[in-house]
C-alpha cells in the first residue's frame, strides 16, 4: 500500500515506507505436545494467539486442538474449542471471502492431457498413463488478480486459498469505518478547513492510500449530533452530514468522479461531466463485483441513529479503478498527479457548516482550485 503527496495551499508529504511482515516467535511445540499431529492454523484473538493443530487420536482419527498464548509471557493452555475470535477467522477463510474485504477468493482448475508432439487420441492418452496421467493447473484468483498458479493432483483447500492473498493487500486488512488496519498507520492525516469562521470547529481530516487495484479513502470528524435522515443510495445526501471527496485524474478533460457518504452508511457515487459550470451527476453502470465500493462509517460516543447525540464518526472508502473506468490517467503510477479534493457537511440545529481541504469557491465543483495529488 502506498501513499501521496498532498499539494494543496501547502505541500506536505505522506511518508509511504514499505510494508514488511513482523517476526515474531510465537512459541515453540514440542514433539510430545504434537502428539504426531501438526500445527494447521495461527490466529489472533485480542492479545492472545491461539493455535490450532490436527492431532491423531488413539483410535487413529484426526481431531483439532487450540493451544492458547498470552501475549508477553511462555505459558501454554491447551482449549477444547476455538474462541470466538478464532472461529470467524476460520468461517471467513473457509468462505474463501479475502482478508482484504475486496470479495471471494476462487480457484480454477484445467485438466489437460499432456501433449509430446503430434499424436492421436489414442496415442496420447497412452503416453498421458505412461507418464503419470493428466496434468491440472489450479489458478487461485481474486477477482482478475492472479494470486497463485500451481501443477498438482490435489486442489487448494479453502484456508489455503485465504492464505494465497498477497502481502500488501492483506496489511491494508478490512474496511470496517475505524481505520483500524496496520497499512493506515502509514500516512498521516490531513486536515480540512472550516468555509467560514462562524459555526462549530469540528477537528475535520482525511487519509488516503493506493494499491494496484484501488485507491482507499480514510475521513474522521467530531460532531455532537448526528444529522442524517435518507435511508437509501443515491439521494441528495449533501443536505445533511455527510463526508465527501472528488477526484480529477486527468486535467485535460473537464470531468470527474465524486464520492459522498452519510454516517448512516449510505452512498452517492458519480461521475461529473462540468463544461463552463454547468453539470450533472451520473450513477454508475453495472456497479457490482470489481466495479463496486467497499465501504462502512463507525459512530463514536452513541448509536448510529438520525438525531442521536454522538462525539463523532469515521467513513473508510475503498475506491476500485475499474468503477473509474474510462478515464484517462488511471491506475496512478508512482509520479502520477491527479487534482482533488475533500469535503464535510454538518447540520446541527437546521445550521450547515462546512469544510475543504483544498480552497474553492462558493460551489464544490469548482474543479479548478483543486489541490493535487502526487502519488508516490
Amino acid at each position: 500500500m502506498r501513499g501521496l503527496v498532498w499539494l494543496a495551499a501547502l505541500t506536505l508529504v505522506v511518508p509511504c515506507a514499505a510494508q514488511t511482515p513482523e517476526k515474531e516467535l510465537l512459541l515453540t511445540i514440542t514433539g510430545r505436545q504434537l502428539r504426531s499431529g501438526v500445527v494447521s492454523e495461527v490466529a489472533w484473538d485480542g492479545g492472545t494467539r491461539v493455535i490450532q493443530g490436527v492431532f491423531v487420536e488413539a483410535s487413529g482419527h484426526l481431531a483439532a486442538q487450540y493451544f492458547a498464548k498470552p501475549a508477553g509471557t511462555t505459558t501454554l493452555q491447551t482449549w477444547p474449542e476455538h474462541s470466538a475470535a478464532s472461529l470467524k477467522y476460520w468461517q471467513t477463510k473457509s468462505n474463501r471471502r479475502s482478508p482484504t474485504g475486496l470479495g471471494s477468493i476462487s480457484v480454477v482448475s484445467d485438466t489437460k492431457l499432456p501433449m509430446h508432439g503430434v499424436g492421436s487420441l489414442a496415442q496420447r492418452m497412452g503416453d498421458a498413463v505412461n507418464m503419470g496421467g493428466t496434468i491440472t493447473t489450479h489458478v487461485i484468483t481474486l477477482h482478475d488478480l492472479k494470486l497463485h498458479e500451481r501443477i498438482s493432483a490435489i486442489a487448494p483447500y479453502d484456508g489455503e486459498t485465504w492464505s494465497w492473498s498477497p502481502l500488501e493487500l492483506n496489511r491494508i486488512a478490512y474496511v470496517d469505518g475505524k481505520g483500524a488496519a496496520p497499512g493506515w498507520s502509514k500516512a498521516e492525516w490531513q486536515p480540512l478547513h472550516p468555509r467560514a469562521a462562524a459555526g462549530p470547529s469540528h477537528v475535520t481530516r482525511v487519509k488516503m492510500l493506493y494499491s494496484p487495484t484501488g485507491l482507499y479513502v480514510l475521513m474522521d470528524g467530531a460532531d455532537r449530533i448526528l444529522a442524517a435522515t435518507m435511508s437509501e443510495d443515491f439521494l441528495d445526501l449533501w443536505k445533511e452530514d455527510v463526508f465527501e471527496f472528488f477526484l480529477w485524474p486527468d486535467e485535460r478533460y473537464p470531468i470527474y468522479f465524486e464520492y459522498e457518504i452519510s454516517p448512516l452508511g449510505f452512498e452517492l457515487p458519480i461521475l461529473v461531466p462540468n463544461f463552463g459550470g454547468q453539470f450533472l451527476g451520473w450513477r454508475p453502470w453495472h456497479y457490482e463485483g470489481t466495479r463496486k465500493i467497499q465501504k462502512a462509517v463507525a459512530v463514536t460516543g452513541g448509536s448510529a441513529r438520525p438525531g442521536a447525540r454522538i462525539t463523532g464518526w469515521t467513513a473508510e472508502v475503498y475506491v476500485p479503478y475499474d468503477l473509474l473506468k474510462p478515464l484517462p490517467n488511471v491506475p496512478p503510477r508512482s509520479g502520477t498527479r491527479w487534482r482533488g479534493n475533500f469535503y464535510r457537511v454538518d447540520v446541527d440545529q437546521g445550521r450547515s457548516t462546512s469544510w475543504d481541504w483544498a480552497r474553492v469557491g462558493r460551489s464544490f465543483h469548482d474543479f479548478n482550485k483543486f489541490g493535487t495529488l502526487v502519488f508516490e
